[in-house]
């Protein structure tokens, strides 16, 4: 992160004082893993969120990015307030990292656009006959409609879908296209935080910065950065933007922003033999998917 007020305590320590003094303030505290070692905290109070990035500077600093607002303070504002005067100038006690790495994952700091994204993204696990597969998703109605990539979902015996606070639900297949390699998926439940695709941007720049939240690994709410390299590429007659950016298994379906947080793609996998050369569904293949399925 580049952004930020650093801290002279380990990241655990670091960790646990935002959270025992959100905790004190009456928040629900809820944490989650991010790229690079970071570490994300969610603090619920009624309707309002304020949310934490931990970033380890060395093994005796923390960088901590806070926003959001409760109570007419910001996140800053309660940062300050539980560190007190224990915070360092934001270029002292550590080594500059330096520029973004060259695999795709990155050390700026994720813009709130982003971060307001990740309670939509969802970790999906689907029991096939001969094993078990674990992909991303994202939801896109408030009904419980989560959009996933389809391959890989032969001879399903079971499927559920996990979501950022950890609930988990019994999702079913409302439609599939092999051919685009989209699914639509219903869960029991309305949901409040959505991605609508209606926001999203058909055309995108050479070398534009997107950042892609999802679920690698089974670690949901991982955030990626990277950047358009290639022109679209037609693959059986259907439009691929390339990208150079962390690929991982369980990555296939998480959803891809610009740095405005509009949605411009679906992470569909990678180029075989690499784990920072993706290939992104776009928006507006995304939509024709859904147009279909209410016509339906």
């Amino acid at each position: 992160m580049d952004t930020g007020e650093v801290f002279p305590l380990p990241a655990a320590e670091m960790e646990a004082r935002i959270k025992a003094g959100l905790e004190q303030r009456g928040f629900v505290v809820l944490k989650s893993p991010l790229a690079m070692g970071m570490t994300a905290l969610k603090a619920q109070k009624g309707e309002e969120t304020l949310r934490f990035i931990l970033a380890p500077r060395s093994a005796l600093a923390t960088q901590v990015q806070a926003s959001g607002a409760a109570g007419g303070r910001t996140g800053e504002a309660y940062l300050r307030d539980i560190m007190g005067r224990q915070r360092l100038p934001a270029t002292e006690g550590f080594a500059d990292r330096g520029p973004a790495a060259s695999d795709g994952s990155s050390n700026l700091a994720i813009p709130n656009p982003i971060l307001a994204r990740i309670e939509s993204v969802v970790c999906v696990t689907a029991v096939l006959k001969e094993r078990t597969v674990q992909f991303s998703g994202f939801v896109v109605d408030k009904s419980g409609l989560i959009l996933c990539t389809a391959h890989d979902l032969k001879q399903i015996q079971a499927m559920n879908a996990v979501f950022y606070d950890g609930g988990r639900m019994e999702a079913r297949i409302v439609r599939m296209d092999p051919r685009r390699d989209l699914v639509l998926l219903q869960v029991p439940a309305r949901l409040d935080a959505y991605i609508p695709l209606t926001g999203g941007r058909n055309l995108v720049g050479m070398g534009e910065r997107l950042f892609t939240v999802g679920c690698p690994e089974n670690l949901n709410g991982t955030v990626y950065s990277g950047f358009v390299n290639g022109p679209p590429r037609r693959v059986k007659d259907l439009p691929l933007w390339q990208v150079n950016m962390e690929v991982l298994p369980g990555s296939s379906g998480s959803p891809v922003f610009d740095v405005e947080g509009n949605l411009i793609g679906m992470v569909k996998g990678r180029l075989r033999g690499t784990d920072s050369v993706g290939f992104l569904i776009p928006v507006e293949t995304m939509i024709a998917f859904l147009k279909e399925n209410q016509r339906r």
